[in-house]
């Protein structure tokens, strides 16, 4: 009963942030990717419509091959998934733009993502814990602003937390590992980050392996069966719910490997240097958490990592310290008790220690890798679920600390209604110490990749640390009003580091006008846009020169940090162009 109540209340919580990023969506321009996702993503829905209506004749392999042979070097599911939503929601009828519909299943996915964070937070600690990890998470900004886009990056986290969440669930019980390997089947579906996650799950079970034996654990200790059902059934179903590998399956499976072996490195700002190439700064993803991440949220996690220390040790090495304390006779009765709970614990399934092992794996995956860093903090997002719920154990340390404070502060003797003065208490502090990450990742939208948090002095301080701003051009929503004002009658536009893709997706939501066409002269273009990053630095030149002034027409910033310039060309179609 108690699991259906919180799978309830996940639900509602789910339901919440969904409807806030729908909400919200508007506001943030379509990125680079999100063209070409939506674009693919609409053929791959229409082929799946052909399959119903032709049958056998749509599974040729001919047909099969023109359909999936587009933006094969990455798994289907999301791109499905985008184009199925906009056509259910053309067929619905429901007024939503072609953009929002396209982007739905993310958003949905990131509620989703919510719902099994605040199970999990409940399952280990209470719901108070839940509630607050999943809030944590969904005010984190960067979080908040990938949660919006047509992309795999949130979806491939809600994936990866879904199955180690199996995985933890089959522990307990074993038909829980048909579920993450299931689970595991959709994630390799959706991203090749989910490759990465088996390692991280055999370092965990090895740990509960080598501590001793659990009368409460007995099949687990003998054989992973979640690991085993993720192994079996992922890879099958990658295979079998992917029509680009259904002929040729090994060459093109190896093309998929070595393309992501040999991914380019796009270019990315990080304390004041663009890195264009490995080796990348080790402290790359430290980094950007300590900058981006509400410093409250990051001071919870390491008081709640802090707090659960004792859980944290692997069996192993509890066990060594048993073995020590039993050779060395007496011992302090302190450390007789701390040794005694590291290897006969409350929790034979070592949660802390997963979640530890699961926050830790994308930073020092991507820290010390030639994995590409492009895109701020988008490539171990993974790390954030996991992040919030040790945030959400050091916000029920706290809100201890304060109940013992009114305790004291209160005196003794009885007191009416404890239960409900502890529920407040808890409740204040949870506003109190959520607060500041709501109020930065309100603030921060739409422009959240850059914004830094106060600690190193906001937007303005991060572009002093040459940090990045923006990428792919998605910063255009506030641009789309000027490129209205100044071109009421049609004209041209060098979009900058817009794609074709994504400026045609703002043409169809009727956000461009139809007379208004982009194009790659910036000479005869009547407006040039200039995505600020260094590397488009040479645009801004390119633009002075070809136009004959540095002056521009608009200037779209953040926190007075420019993030697009727009210029005009003189005697063009703009109706600032006459006025220079």
């Amino acid at each position: 009963m108690n699991g259906m109540r919180d799978h309830a209340i996940g639900a509602l919580v789910a339901v919440a942030y969904t409807a806030l990023l729908v909400v919200t969506a508007p506001e943030l321009g379509p990125a680079r990717d999100e063209g070409f996702y939506s674009v693919i993503g609409d053929r791959y829905a229409r082929w799946v419509v052909r399959v119903f209506d032709e049958g056998a004749a749509a599974l040729d392999g001919r047909v099969v091959d023109r359909v999936w042979a587009d933006n094969s070097e990455h798994p289907p599911l999301p791109k499905l998934l985008f184009g199925l939503s906009a056509s259910a929601v053309r067929a619905s009828g429901v007024p939503m733009s072609a953009g929002t519909a396209h982007r739905l299943p993310t958003m949905i996915g990131a509620g989703l993502l919510l719902w099994i964070v605040y199970v999990l937070g409940a399952r280990i600690a209470n719901r108070r814990t839940g509630i607050f990890a999943a809030g944590a998470l969904a005010a984190i900004p960067h979080v908040f602003h990938h949660a919006h886009l047509a992309a795999m990056d949130v979806l491939v986290v809600l994936a990866c937390v879904a199955t180690t969440y199996a995985y933890w669930r089959s522990l307990e019980r074993a038909r829980w590992a048909w579920v993450a390997g299931v689970v595991y089947g959709l994630a390799l579906l959706t991203k090749h980050n989910a490759w990465f996650l088996p390692p991280v799950l055999l370092v965990h079970w090895a740990t509960l392996r080598a501590a001793p034996v659990d009368e409460r654990l007995p099949a687990s200790r003998r054989i992973p069966w979640g690991i085993v059902a993720m192994l079996t059934l992922g890879p099958l179903m990658l295979i079998a719910l992917w029509p680009w590998l259904w002929r040729d399956t090994l060459h093109r499976w190896m093309e998929y490997v070595r393309f992501h072996v040999e991914h380019v490195h796009y270019p990315i700002e990080y304390m004041g240097t663009t890195w264009f190439e490995p080796p990348f700064p080790a402290h790359y993803a430290l980094g950007s958490m300590l900058t981006t991440v509400p410093s409250t949220l990051l001071v919870l996690a390491i008081v709640g990592i802090v707090h659960r220390r004792q859980q944290l040790v692997p069996p192993w090495l509890a066990r060594l310290l048993r073995r020590r304390r039993d050779g060395e006779g007496e011992v302090p009765e302190r450390r007789r008790v701390i040794t005694t709970r590291l290897v006969h614990g409350a929790d034979p399934r070592h949660t802390d220690l997963l979640i530890l092992l699961s926050l830790l794996w994308p930073i020092v995956l991507l820290s010390t890798t030639r994995a590409p860093i492009f895109g701020g903090t988008k490539h171990f997002l993974a790390a954030y679920p996991f992040l919030a719920l040790f945030a959400a154990v050091g916000f029920l340390r706290v809100a201890r600390a304060f109940r013992g404070l009114w305790s004291a502060w209160r005196g003794p003797g009885p007191e009416r209604f404890p239960d409900v003065r502890r529920r407040l208490i808890e409740t204040c502090v949870a506003l109190v110490l959520l607060a500041p990450a709501v109020a930065q990742t309100a603030h921060a939208h739409p422009y959240a990749l850059a914004a830094y948090v106060p600690l190193v002095g906001g937007a303005p301080g991060g572009a002093d640390l040459g940090m990045n701003r923006q990428y792919w051009g998605h910063t255009n929503a506030d641009v789309l009003a000027v490129i209205r004002r100044e071109l009421p009658r049609g004209g041209s536009v060098f979009p900058g580091d817009t794609a074709l893709a994504a400026w045609r997706a703002m043409m169809l939501d009727g956000h461009v006008p139809r007379g208004v066409l982009p194009t790659p002269d910036l000479a005869s273009a009547d407006l040039v846009l200039v995505h600020h990053e260094p590397h488009f630095l040479t645009v801004d030149a390119q633009a002075w020169v070809a136009h004959g002034s540095a002056v521009p027409v608009a200037v779209i910033d953040h926190d007075g940090v420019p993030v697009v310039s727009v210029y005009a060309r003189p005697g063009g179609r703009a109706r600032s162009a006459g006025r220079r």
